[in-house]
């Protein structure tokens, strides 16, 4: 690796803190509590002492002069800059200890004039020394973010506990003390010099501009956050040459694999949230960034793998592996090949995995707003069964035409396309229709038809598409319900009579257009609002059969045995967290029968 007195000036000449700043001590001391590691600067101060850790960076601020103007009878002033070199002022001077973001031409300027350095250039002076007369901070030390990881790993060899009960009651200095002693000083110096993780810490500081905002990522899109409008990442990146980068650290194959290998193994050991690590990975930067203690230290390990992973990778072409890979276990032997190269298909599994998709398992096709109001009402208040809970959505067609489509154009329907996408997406379609029209002869060429995304297997089952012999009125209920609903309807202006719905009935089986709506005009002057009517229906039918066990209950109407058909369904629609789970549930014939045993390559090359 690179000389550690070459170290700062390298940093300096190659914008390695364009992305990743420095942090002064009180604000790397907060940075390090953010992520669970208690530092402080007495101790920082100490480790310095020790020769255990150092600042990557001392500044001692110049004194410069600022041209003032003062305003408001002088209450408030105006300032117009440093007064520089050579220039004439003839308004206020004000001078104070000078400070600048450490990046740009200023840092060089610094380091070139001596008010710039590497601590361990010197000897080591008390911090107290750092502050003038009033107080006021002359000089400043500067950490790199990445250096709170070689902090807490030297923080937990030079930190124990002891019960300190085992001293009650002693009246003698136990041995214990002195051993004490003695373990500190060999831990110290055990500790001191340059250790693996301060090495990696300066890597990761060095490649930071290149690689940092690739990090911070859902791995869809990544935040990138330059520190200067002056400087361009694009730019930057466009000449970045990762093997020449390599070779002016002193950094080879062999040792990057090694800081690779112990980044990723601390991340595992560190982090409280590690068996949702596939998770964690998919949710949004500022979401992450609410993680607190050491899931938070665990997010800066995981950057820390994968800047050395991307580096391993540009600089010599070795393919490093995630921490939830081992050297003979790949993410794409559990998911499928090439999934996790899939952000989108990788996410699909995850999710389902940890019962988060919101994708329904099933889609209620129904003809009308009505039935779309009541099925819903129907399952919770007469099954006790909530459909959005058990993942089951209720769309309406706003009648069978949406359902038929045009007959010249549409020789399958209009549901063709909706249900062969679902069932690819493993979702049921299950359809819920009167038998009017053309439905029933579009619905057996449904049934015949082969699935185009998946062609080893039919469109859809049988049992997934459901036309009522008459209506869903009709069906369910008798005479004398349907003109007590139409009664209620109409506020009782007319009543309705079971052998006024019985010849309705009759005109329904002669193809006539919505009987129950045309009596109903006939009679009260203005239309059935055919919405009330089925909440009326409704009501009638949980009244009948609120007090029926649960197999008289489904057997007490055609309507309840479907939606019992439903519920089953999607309990059994269980999502797939592999590609192998997913072609399984493909050619189980839970989404149609299958007719062809070809190879999976058709399926593959399909989706």
């Amino acid at each position: 690796m690179i000389d550690p007195s070459s170290r700062l000036r390298y940093l300096v000449a190659n914008d390695a803190f364009a992305v990743c700043g420095l942090l002064a001590t009180s604000k790397f001391v907060e940075f390090c509590k953010e992520r669970g590691v208690g530092a402080s600067e007495e101790q920082l101060e100490r480790f310095e002492r020790l020769g255990i850790l150092f600042p990557i960076a001392r500044v001692s601020w110049p004194r410069v002069k600022h041209k003032i103007e003062f305003i408001e009878e002088r209450t408030r002033y105006r300032d117009h800059g440093i007064l520089r070199e050579g220039e004439t002022w003839d308004g206020d001077l004000q001078e104070e200890w000078g400070r600048w973001r450490l990046d740009g031409e200023g840092v060089v300027e610094l380091l070139d004039e001596g008010h710039l350095w590497d601590p361990r250039s010197r000897p080591f002076e008390p911090w107290t020394n750092f502050r003038d007369e009033s107080g006021e901070t002359h000089t400043e030390s500067f950490y790199s973010m990445f250096q709170c990881f070689p902090v807490e790993w030297k923080q937990m060899w030079l930190t124990g506990s002891i019960d300190t009960s085992i001293f009650v009651g002693l009246t003698e200095r136990p041995a214990m003390f002195d051993q004490m002693i003695s373990l500190g000083k060999e831990t110290v110096a055990a500790l001191q010099g340059l250790s693996r993780e301060d090495e990696i810490a300066f890597v990761c500081q060095a490649v930071s501009a290149r690689y940092f905002p690739l990090t911070q990522t859902d791995r869809r899109t990544f935040v990138l956050q330059e520190r200067s409008h002056i400087w361009d990442w694009h730019e930057f990146i466009a000449t970045w040459n990762a093997t020449a980068i390599a070779s002016a650290i002193g950094l080879t194959d062999k040792t990057l694999k090694d800081y690779h290998q112990t980044a990723g193994m601390i991340a595992k050991s560190r982090d409280p949230l590690e068996h949702w690590y596939q998770l964690v990975r998919f949710i949004s930067v500022d979401k992450k960034k609410k993680l607190k203690g050491s899931a938070q230290f665990a997010q800066l390990l995981y950057a820390t793998e994968y800047m050395l992973r991307m580096f391993a990778e540009e600089a010599f072409g070795s393919k490093l592996h995630p921490p939830d890979e081992g050297h003979t276990w790949k993410n794409s032997d559990f998911y499928g090949e090439g999934i996790p190269e899939d952000p989108l298909r990788h996410l699909e599994f995850v999710v389902n995995d940890y019962h988060l998709n919101p994708r329904p398992k099933l889609i209620l096709v129904v003809e009308g707003p009505g039935e779309e109001v009541v099925i819903p009402r129907l399952a919770e208040q007469a099954l006790g069964s909530s459909l959005p809970t058990l993942g089951i959505e209720v769309r309406s067609l706003g009648g069978v035409g949406e359902f038929t489509g045009r007959k010249k154009l549409d020789k399958l329907g209009a549901l063709e396309k909706l249900i062969d996408d679902y069932h690819f997406r493993q979702t049921v379609v299950f359809v819920m229709l009167d038998r009017e029209g053309r439905v029933e002869t579009v619905t057996n060429k449904l049934l015949a038809a082969r699935s185009k995304l998946y062609p080893s297997r039919m469109l859809t089952c049988p049992e997934y598409l459901h036309l009522w012999q008459r209506s869903i009125e009709f069906d369910n209920f008798s005479h004398g319900e349907i003109a007590t609903a139409l009664t209620t309807q109409c506020k009782s202006v007319y009543t309705f009579t079971a052998e006024e719905i019985a010849d309705a009935e009759r005109k329904y089986d002669q193809h006539a257009a919505d009987p129950l709506s045309a009596l109903y005009t006939e009679k009260v002057g203005h239309g059935l609002d055919k919405i009330g009517c089925l909440q009326a229906l409704t009501d009638i039918l949980i009244e009948a059969v609120r007090d029926l066990p649960y197999p008289d209950l489904i057997r007490a109407r055609p309507v309840l045995q479907r939606i019992d058909q439903v519920l089953s369904l999607a309990g059994l629609n269980h999502q797939p967290v592999t590609h192998d789970s997913w072609k399984r549930n493909q050619e189980s014939g839970y989404f149609g029968k299958v007719v062809d045993k070809r190879s999976d390559d058709s399926a593959d090359t399909s989706g």
